[in-house]
């Protein structure tokens, strides 16, 4: 089984890293994109930042910058893209000349003026020497800002003097190169702000995810929606869920590496990541198979690891709800070190939560007793990652992560006299070793191996109602999954040719996945499939128009080309090509495109027949209803699937006025038709009548089929005239792809950020609004538009903030929206209210406040989620389950309240 594929895998691991080492692996080189971090002040102070980040040198005339401020700079851009917003409102405009040199004048086209008369009238500015440097920006915070990282006191990203950082960012595989896509991009301090500390409660918030499928209050035989893709959720994990897709078609990176999934294949389960060991989280919400491959439909969400963290951070959290005896504890240790040629960091969480009983809930009081709307569970996640360069031309780096969750909790129904206490864990460690080697004219190798699996167990104990602690189970049942993946990638990535716009770049690169799962009920292995994936891909990217060539109407103009083929040993393969263009016709506006292909393979337990099952059965003929016939039907998993698959596009423009520094907004429009989706017939004896269903009827069975479906082990003769060699018709409802959905819709975002006199405000708004969303299982079905209905997405969802920072007192305002929709199980259709919530986060940070050696550097904060405690919209429970709220558009919580303490030492 998979014994054989890993043993392999490993030594391919243990080659790759002996030949990290032995070839050398290189220093990154200066490029076009980078992280900027430029105070907000006078420009002239924001242009030696700038320089110290940028290595540009500045020229102007005498006098020129004198009365002038900035706004802040802070994100990952190009050089040209930070600098043309440093000089957003300052009535100033620039030119590079032959030397390279940045000269600063007066817009022409507003004030009227020639520029600069002569080269001998400039003065140099920001040009300071690095003790100069040094005294400005402080220690180690000179070495991060030079590589174009955040300056900041504590922060250093390792790399050597005189190098510009140039990363790759998800949406691309070119270093330097800005994806064509729309991609959010969230820093752990923008996370912790809202006052969440756990990642799958900040994924939850944002527009584009649905909180549809994996979630810790829906799995494992409890009550879990139709229709959501959660699966059986066997650990209580939490996925995520993109545009509504389902779990299983949103692709989860960590630091751009794939994951092992958690339960029967379905979902990668973040809430084993700890946040204090996160930097940031890149949200992809558009195709993009032709670069990661499979999985990739609705989007791409990475986790990327802190890197430059330096110090030590402590912190201490403690919650609980206003209604109820759910509490909260989180306690979390991170360590850093960074140093010229390498950093270091390891950190470490604990977390435990108490369970939320449906009797605390006025809405779910009904339900049978004991039921949980939430699981108890007790989390340990340890992350490590550290990185090394060896020489000029040589970086090493490894990651390691070891994750265990328990949980118990209780579910019963209506319908039936007994309650279920289910209990279990899902463990889940890996890492990823590799490094990258600079081949040479600024092409730099990058060669990887990663492992990493999960295993989630399910141990279901069944009492009656009521329920007697002190009574033994009726019976037990066992349920056991892991998932193990090893991923060994080679990507190499550099400049091709001179264009007039800038560098024609390119990446090439292969790929090997070696998969398995593993199903174990009791002690008996029910399930042992494994597969091998090789993939090669490629992508080009054209600059046409850029800084250096721009012209009226043309400010930038560029077009990225990319294409992955995958092949699988078990099913098949898939080629996805996709095609971004980026276009900006003035400074400040911006309009992108894209278009591409995206494919979901089968799930490994969707390819295993061995537990598949079918009865024979006294059914009408369908040909003459009068008569009673001999009917089998079949239900399970089919080894003769096939891919899911998608074309998406998009179209978006994005707004940041001149005339309004610091104001942004986006809007981008988004349609996706994917077709060939894996699903159940949701037919039964009506199936052997319906004429949709007629491709899917035997007629007259051979005698192998019949022998083969009657020797299943779990068949079952339900017949009281037939045997099984009677057979005349076969109903064959296993897993087919069959299913086409089509949906499209408007995201947007605005947002603004100033200082006053009384502090520094943001204010923003992001939304999703679905316009269609429409399933059909058939081609001779009608499509049914499902947006709007009871668990599945509501068409508007809306996410506002209001922050506010003033010598160390910060507040945080976030109001969400979830719009009103249909319970279309009921005739008439009945109306679910739409749902607002306030969160609020209130801190206060004694850095540079106090001179107390036992307060200093640390911060002090209270957050409240939900803060006027607003039950979720009422609807009616869905078989037998009272809890009469919908988990997937709404969560049980409440108000809920909690302290935290973190300190930096």
């Amino acid at each position: 089984m998979g014994s054989t594929i890993f043993t392999k895998g490993f030594v391919k691991l243990g080659m790759v890293s002996l030949a990290a080492v032995t070839v050398g692996l290189a220093a990154q080189a200066q490029g076009e994109t980078q992280r900027f971090r430029i105070s907000q002040g006078s420009l002239q102070q924001a242009l030696v930042e700038f320089t110290v980040q940028s290595q540009y040198q500045f020229m102007a005339t005498e006098g020129l910058l004198s009365g002038k401020t900035v706004t802040p700079v802070i994100g990952v851009m190009s050089r040209e893209e930070a600098l043309q917003r440093l000089l957003e409102g300052t009535g100033l405009t620039y030119e590079i000349d032959r030397q390279g040199r940045v000269i600063l004048e007066e817009d022409r086209e507003k004030h009227g003026a020639s520029g600069p008369s002569n080269s001998t009238s400039l003065v140099q500015y920001a040009a300071v020497s690095d003790a100069e440097i040094a005294r400005q920006s402080n220690g180690a915070a000179v070495t991060n800002a030079r590589n174009g990282g955040d300056v900041d006191e504590t922060d250093g990203d390792g790399l050597e003097d005189g190098a510009v950082e140039e990363i790759t960012v998800t949406g691309s595989n070119i270093r330097g190169t800005e994806p064509a896509s729309q991609v959010f991009k969230y820093e752990r301090e923008e996370i912790e702000r809202t006052g969440l500390t756990t990642l799958p409660q900040f994924l939850r918030t944002l527009p584009q995810v649905f909180g549809g499928g994996a979630q810790d209050g829906n799995g494992g035989g409890n009550f879990v929606a139709p229709g959501s893709g959660a699966g059986s959720n066997v650990g209580f994990g939490s996925g995520v869920n993109l545009r509504g897709l389902g779990n299983r078609s949103t692709l989860v990176l960590l630091n751009g590496r794939r994951m092992a999934p958690a339960g029967f294949g379905e979902v990668v389960d973040i809430s084993l990541i700890p946040l204090p060991a996160i930097d940031s989280v890149e949200v992809l919400p558009d195709g993009a198979s032709a670069l990661y491959g499979s999985d990739a439909v609705g989007g791409v969400v990475n986790f990327v690891l802190r890197d430059d963290y330096e110090g030590a951070q402590t912190q201490a959290r403690y919650g609980f709800v206003t209604e109820g005896g759910l509490d909260e504890l989180q306690l979390s240790q991170t360590f850093g070190k960074s140093w010229n040629s390498g950093h270091a960091m390891l950190s470490y969480e604990f977390f435990d939560r108490s369970f939320l009983d449906s009797e605390d809930r006025d809405f779910s009081v009904n339900s049978p007793d004991p039921t949980y709307l939430l699981p108890e569970q007790t989390r340990h996640s340890v992350f490590a990652d550290v990185g090394q360069s060896l020489s000029d031309q040589v970086e090493v780096f490894a990651t390691a992560f070891y994750s265990d969750r328990e949980f118990e909790t209780f579910t019963a129904l209506t319908t039936s006299p007994l309650t279920s206490l289910l209990t279990g864990s899902t463990e889940q460690f890996g890492g990823t070793v590799g490094g990258n080697v600079n081949v040479g004219n600024d092409w730099l190798l990058e060669v990887a191996g990663t492992y990493n699996e999960t295993t989630s167990l399910l141990v279901n104990n069944t009492f009656f109602i009521p329920f007697d602690p002190m009574s033994s189970p009726l019976f037990t049942s066992i349920n056991e999954t892991t998932s193990e993946a090893l991923v060994i990638d080679a990507i190499l990535d550099g400049p091709l040719f001179q264009m007039s716009g800038g560098q024609a770049k390119a990446a090439i690169g292969g790929q090997f996945r070696g998969e398995t799962f593993q199903r174990r009920i009791g002690d008996v292995v029910r399930t042992d499939e494994d597969r091998d994936v090789y993939a090669v891909f490629a992508e080009l990217n054209f600059p046409f128009i850029s800084a250096e060539n721009r012209s009226p109407g043309f400010e930038r103009l560029e077009l990225n080309i990319a294409a992955r083929y995958e092949d699988y040993n078990d099913f098949g393969s898939s080629t996805d090509p996709r095609i971004g263009l980026v276009w900006s016709p003035v400074v400040g506006l911006k309009f992108r495109g894209t278009w591409g292909t995206s494919f979901k393979a089968p799930l490994l337990s969707e390819l295993d027949e061995t537990g598949n099952q079918a009865f024979l059965l006294d059914i009408e003929n369908p040909d003459n209803p009068s008569e009673i016939i001999p009917g089998m039907i079949w239900i399970g998993n089919n080894s003769d699937l096939g891919t899911e698959s998608a074309t998406t596009w998009t179209a978006g423009v994005d707004i940041t006025p001149v005339s309004v520094p610091g104001l942004s907004i986006e809007f981008t429009y988004y349609d996706i038709d994917f077709e060939d989706r894996i699903t159940t017939i949701r037919a039964f004896l009506d199936g052997f009548s319906d004429p949709r269903f007629a491709s899917l009827l035997t007629r007259n069975p051979n005698a192998e089929l019949i022998n083969s479906l009657s020797s299943l082990r779990l068949f079952e003769n339900f017949s009281t005239m037939f045997q099984p060699e009677d057979t005349q018709i076969i109903f064959d409802r296993r897993l087919r792809n069959l299913a086409t959905v089509q949906t499209n819709g408007l995201d947007f975002a605005a947002s603004y950020g100033f200082d006053s006199d009384i502090g520094t405000w943001n204010v923003s708004i992001g939304g999703s609004y679905i316009l269609e969303f429409t399933e059909q299982i058939f081609e001779a079905d009608q499509p049914v538009d499902i947006v709007d209905t009871v668990f599945n997405p509501s068409d508007l969802r809306l996410n506002g903030a209001v922050s506010w920072e003033k010598d160390g007192f910060a507040s945080n305002v976030q109001i969400r929206h979830t719009g009103a929709y249909r319970d279309v199980r009921e005739t008439p259709a009945a109306n679910v209210d739409s749902w607002t919530t306030v969160d609020l986060n209130l801190s206060y940070n004694t850095s540079g406040n106090t001179d107390s050696p036992w307060l200093r550097d640390t911060v002090f904060s209270i957050s409240v989620q939900n803060l006027f405690d607003q039950n979720p919209p009422f609807v009616v429970g869905n078989a037998g389950a009272e809890r009469n709220f919908d988990p997937e558009n709404a969560t049980s919580l409440n108000r809920f309240i909690a302290f935290q303490i973190s300190r930096s030492w």
